[in-house]
């Protein structure tokens, strides 16, 4: 716009000194100029050729995921949503994994698709009803509210709902009027969400119970650290939590009706807190955190290392980071970094392992897919880690060199 407000200044100008069509030819020339200056200067700051970064991290978020059972994979902002979609939309990649955009999944429309089959990939499983997902009916859903009942002095006085029902249960425990577990997630769906009520769907506890096949988890491909016990029931908690809505419940309920058969994941750029907290039941495989029935201790390794050295190693591409001059903008500077970082923390990890020679491996691979200039700059903190666990790698072989030249001189002795 400012350009050619300019452009017809500059003519008027000209139109005084220059008669008829000289004065739009000699303004039309300088006016081009402009342009020609910008792309001259500009180009190369956005020259996108040989990059392939956006579709290839849509590759890898679906590579990432385990190739039998049709996983789900749970995606929520655009960077992660349009790669993983274009990857399968357009170029038929893993065409088993059903994407499942969590933002969009609290809206009734969206909830009702993802029970349709999707090429290769069977619907979600649902538990719940389809007519009690529909926009208008638990779009919002209290958790543990409060209650009056009377008191010992005869006033009211209020109690969690959850503390009023393990009180019928411990003073009348043959009864059991809601279900052998009333915590139970088929429980609560039963006779609470899907009361005739509406004033009854709630949630009626701050611990939700699903039962765990461990049968089932050794068949699906669940990894499972060594000395790790898989329980009969997986506890979900919502204590500090007031409310969820759609979308949580129907988290709760796709890993209560998945049976742990099959595989649910959620890209590592995605966040579940917001809807419920899963921080203690995720493993990492390659770009994607997977849910697991066991819990996760902070103290635990936390990720699945031979999918993950698949992944680097074997499955992902790297969308032309092996050249040192290709551009990238701020969201490919990130997806980058994102992959850098993984590569850092996987061969950290295998190091701590004393897998020294993938770790080498790893880091070699890392050398070899991600050189450009403008993102090593960029980060120099991910070149020192680089070079620090090669030195931890080159001390730690040293030293296994030392002792078994020890151990020859002691056997020649």
């Amino acid at each position: 716009i400012w350009t050619g407000m300019g452009a017809v200044a500059l003519i008027r100008l000209l139109s005084r000194y220059l008669q008829g069509p000289k004065a739009w030819l000699a303004g039309s020339l300088v006016t081009l100029a402009v342009p020609l200056q910008m792309a001259g200067q500009n180009w190369d700051d956005h020259d996108r050729s040989g990059r392939t970064l956006c579709r290839d991290m849509g590759a890898n978020f679906r590579n990432s995921l385990q190739r039998e059972g049709h996983p789900v994979l749970f995606v929520m902002g655009d960077n992660d949503t349009f790669p993983v979609w274009y990857g399968g939309e357009v170029e038929g990649i893993r065409p088993d994994v059903r994407a499942c955009n969590l933002m969009y999944l609290s809206g009734g429309v969206y909830a009702a698709q993802m029970r349709l089959p999707v090429r290769e990939a069977p619907p979600l499983p649902f538990t719940l009803p389809e007519q009690f997902c529909q926009d208008g009916i638990l779009d919002f859903v209290r958790v543990n509210p409060s209650i009056l009942v009377p008191g010992a002095d005869g006033q009211p006085r209020e109690v969690s709902l959850k503390t009023q029902i393990e009180a019928i249960y411990r003073q009348n425990p043959e009864k059991k009027p809601f279900g052998e577990d009333p915590f139970e997630w088929k429980n609560i769906v039963r006779y609470w969400l899907t009361s005739d009520d509406p004033a009854m769907r709630c949630i009626p506890t701050d611990e939700i119970h699903i039962p765990v096949d461990r049968e089932t988890v050794a068949r699906s491909g669940i990894p499972v650290p060594p000395g790790t016990t898989v329980p009969d029931t997986m506890v979900i908690r919502l204590k500090d939590r007031s409310h969820l809505i759609r979308t949580g419940l129907l988290l709760i309920d796709l890993i209560a009706g998945s049976q742990w058969e099959r595989p649910l994941y959620m890209t590592i750029t995605s966040g579940l807190n917001e809807y419920i907290d899963l921080s203690e039941h995720l493993i990492q495989e390659g770009l994607a955190y997977r849910i697991v029935p066991y819990e996760v201790k902070p103290t635990d390794l936390g990720m699945d290392l031979d999918r993950t050295y698949d992944c680097v190693m074997n499955r992902f591409e790297y969308g032309g980071l092996d050249n040192p001059d290709i551009y990238l903008d701020e969201t490919n500077r990130n997806m980058g970094a994102l992959l850098q970082n993984l590569q850092i923390v996987l061969a950290m990890e295998l190091y701590r392992d004393g897998q020294t020679e993938r770790a080498r491996k790893v880091l070699e691979k890392s050398q070899e897919t991600i050189r450009c200039r403008e993102l090593n700059n960029d980060d120099r903190h991910a070149q020192a880690q680089i070079a620090h666990l090669y030195r931890l790698i080159e001390q730690q072989e040293n030293g296994k060199k030392e002792k078994e030249q020890n151990k020859r001189k002691e056997t020649k002795i």
